[in-house]
């Protein structure tokens, strides 16, 4: 998701993912079902971070946690599942 993230060409984004597979592959597989759910992976290691920013505003997020941050966030999460066809 960072990479998604920090790489506007989704097309640039699309081919580093699959030379990182490529590379990945040389030494172990990944099964089409694997794929399938890195996404949804992505996914949820983005919201728990999201959770830990909420949950530690006290002590660790109150720098910067505000409601443009979150509504960037957020809307980072939404562009990632409609690029992945994500539905939960």
């Amino acid at each position: 998701m960072t990479l998604y993230r920090n790489e506007p060409d989704k097309e640039n984004f699309e081919a580093k993912r699959d030379s990182f597979y490529r590379g990945y592959e040389s030494i172990t597989s990944i099964s089409k079902e694997e794929k399938r759910l890195i996404p949804y992976g992505g996914l949820a290691i983005w919201l728990h971070y999201t959770g830990i920013h909420v949950q530690r505003f006290k002590d660790f997020s109150n720098q910067f946690l505000s409601v443009e941050f979150l509504k960037y966030w957020i809307q980072n999460v939404d562009k990632w599942m409609e690029f992945n066809k994500l539905k939960i």
